[in-house]
């Protein structure tokens, strides 16, 4: 297994609220995918990651119609949305991330 290094004020993380409004709203198939988008969006470190429809398939064991419905799902949700970058067009913009940096005020209350 690889090992990734990462500046920890940097790394993006999710919120138990979202992990919650998520299952409530999608279900746990949503969850599921949302955060395979989170994990690549960790080793890519970035909120925008490539990864298209085969690779997330082919990630989590599911078919093309399954991974394609919950996506559109997470698209009409809110919590990710496809970006047109280059040519490619594989990239997926992760929403409701955020960084330690960010949550570190909040925890110190």
């Amino acid at each position: 297994m690889a090992k990734h290094i990462f500046n920890a004020s940097q790394v993006p993380n999710v919120t138990w609220k979202t992990i919650d409004d998520l299952y409530g709203q999608g279900g746990s198939d949503c969850v599921g995918l949302y955060l395979k988008y989170c994990y690549h969006a960790n080793i890519q470190q970035t909120n925008q990651v490539y990864a298209n429809l085969a690779f997330m398939m082919q990630g989590l064991g599911w078919g093309r119609d399954k991974t394609k419905s919950v996506r559109d799902t997470l698209i009409t949700l809110g919590y990710i949305a496809l970006v047109n970058k280059g040519k490619t067009g594989h990239y997926v913009k992760i929403n409701h991330l955020v960084t330690y940096q960010k949550m570190k005020p909040t925890m110190q209350r």
